[in-house]
């Protein structure tokens, strides 16, 4: 009788808390997660994004970021551009996840202080 009393209300509270628990890491402001990256949109000033990911990022050369395939292509990129964001300057924010594999990078490229692109790199295993 005692392990039927509890036995049903723990086996519906623990997945509830696993499922709130990934909602909040999912939404929590300050993180790289893809919520937030969801959120920056093109023509937003560069201040918001740094606001919205709790940093100000570091500033790169485009040497630094990763390219795609010609046949890949984003289809607003500049005519010839291979790589995964442009714009007049390139911002990296990086999150090393707390497993091994959970690593998280946004790139956001910028003209004008307003973003004109972005992308996010994730590495899952």
């Amino acid at each position: 009788m005692f392990r039927r009393r509890f036995a049903i209300p723990l086996v519906v509270l623990l997945p509830t808390l696993a499922v709130l628990s990934c909602v909040a890491w999912w939404i929590q402001p300050g993180c790289r997660s893809h919520r937030n990256y969801e959120r920056i949109e093109k023509g937003m000033e560069l201040e918001r994004v740094q606001a919205l990911l709790d940093s100000p990022g570091e500033e790169i050369s485009f040497d630094g970021i990763p390219g795609v395939a010609p046949h890949s292509k984003f289809p607003d990129a500049p005519d010839g551009w291979l790589g995964v964001v442009w714009g007049g300057r390139c911002y990296i924010w990086q999150e090393r996840g707390r497993w091994v594999g959970a690593d998280r990078t946004v790139y956001v490229g910028v003209s004008d202080g307003r973003v004109v692109s972005k992308y996010l790199l994730e590495h899952s295993f």
